[in-house]
């Protein structure tokens, strides 16, 4: 339970650094794009405001001013035109009856020019002069644009008032866009990294399941011996007169523990990738007849024939660690005899195909069921609990691990007849 909150915890700080990482890349990006679109708008606005201003320039300039030619260009560009001629504000003819604000707006408009060094309402002639300014009324915000040059032998000035209002809303709507599109993005890599860190520590929590089922396995296989161990010490010293039999009994039960320690530390080294093998040019066939001659004396008490098939040329030399391989051989043979009726045989062969070397170890017991198959190179699983009771369940799992260890697999399938094949294909390259 602690391991699965651990785990939790680290997928939302992985995912929470992704983001911030990330989500501080893709916020700096949008606020960079925000500032360009900014300034390609309000540069394109200038620019407009000039277009408009020099038409209207053309208009002043004319010997006749036509009046209605810059109402239709205020009216067009939706902004305010006001003309001085040769110092004095003239009003244009047709001009709408909003004299209030218009005059406002012309006086600030000519305040401000004067704040810049312009004074439309004099008629004193230099060469053309421009500025630029802000001026406000009320609420509102308006750019102004103020020319002013000589005419003949007097002057014209002209200001344009563009409304900022308009310009401001769309800078909001464009902020407010660019806003929404970091947030998706963030929310996307949020998300995301939620999915990468969840495959990124699956590994991790496969690990820690495994790691919390081999603990609970092992404590429950260790109470058996251990029960035996405390019931046969109590009958120890209550019943002396039988001693030596409790004692057989205690050593016994000392001898499964300490395979159980075995197999538990080599599966323990070997899912911390801590198991090493000593690899060296080693003979197959030497090793299956060792082991055949080692595990004779337990075949003899099952009542079971040990038989070796192996080619008459020799295997030749594989990279492995010999004691490992005979420790696989020799779990294996034990499998067998455990299951194979008293009277039958077991039989240990080896051929050599290609570059791959199989070794296998055949029973006529009770087989193994297809939907077993795979299930029995699970750690303490056991197809028959029934007859196995002196067994934890370790000792496939461990053959597997070592198989593994030396770039081979383990597998299983039916005897002809009847019985299970337990198959080990081993490369004959070095690994």
């Amino acid at each position: 339970m602690q391991q699965t909150a651990y785990l939790r915890r680290l997928r939302r700080r992985l995912t929470l650094y992704s983001t911030l990482l990330a989500g501080t890349v893709m916020a700096v990006v949008c606020a960079a794009a925000f500032c360009i679109a900014c300034r390609q708008y309000r540069d394109g606005k200038q620019a407009e405001m000039y277009q408009v201003m020099q038409q209207a320039w053309a208009e002043l300039n004319q010997e006749i001013v036509s009046h209605p030619q810059l109402r239709r260009i205020e009216q067009q560009e939706q902004v305010y035109l006001f003309c001085w001629v040769n110092g004095n504000a003239i009003r244009m003819m047709d001009a709408a009856d909003d004299s209030s604000r218009r005059s406002q707006l012309q006086q600030l408009a000519q305040e401000g020019a004067e704040k810049n060094g312009i004074e439309l309402g004099q008629n004193v002639q230099f060469s053309q002069q421009q500025t630029q300014t802000t001026v406000r009324l009320d609420s509102c915000t308006y750019e102004c644009l103020v020319w002013k040059g000589p005419l003949g032998d007097g002057t014209r000035g002209l200001a344009l008032l563009s409304d900022k209002t308009p310009q401001t809303i769309y800078l909001w709507k464009l902020g407010a866009c660019f806003a929404a599109l970091a947030a998706a993005g963030i929310a996307a890599i949020a998300a995301a990294g939620w999915l990468v860190a969840g495959h990124s520590i699956k590994p991790a929590a496969q690990a820690a399941k495994r790691q919390a089922e081999f603990v609970a396995a092992a404590g429950h296989e260790l109470r058996t011996p251990l029960a035996v161990l405390r019931a046969s010490t109590s009958a120890l010293v209550s019943r002396p007169d039988k001693a030596a039999h409790y004692a057989a009994a205690i050593d016994a039960q000392c001898v499964r523990l300490a395979e159980l320690v075995n197999d538990l530390l080599l599966l323990a080294g070997s899912d911390a990738a801590r198991l090493t093998l000593q690899l060296r040019p080693t003979e197959p066939d030497l090793v299956l007849l060792d082991t055949m001659e080692q595990m004779e004396p337990l075949a003899q008490r099952a009542g079971v024939a040990l038989s070796c098939d192996l080619p008459p040329d020799s295997l030749g030399s594989i990279p492995a660690d010999a004691a490992r391989l005979q420790q696989v051989l020799t779990i294996l043979v034990d499998n067998a005899l455990r299951y194979a009726p008293p009277g039958s045989t077991v039989t240990l062969g080896a051929s050599r195909q290609g570059q791959w070397l199989t070794m296998w170890v055949q029973d006529h017991g009770p087989g193994i069921p297809d939907e077993e198959k795979e299930a029995v190179f699970r750690r303490f699983y056991r197809v028959d609990r029934t007859r196995g009771g002196q067994h934890f369940g370790l000792g496939l799992a461990v053959a597997t691990e070592l198989a593994g260890l030396h770039s081979g697999e383990l597998s299983v399938r039916d005897t002809p007849g009847g019985g299970a094949t337990f198959v080990l294909r081993l490369p004959v390259r070095s690994i």
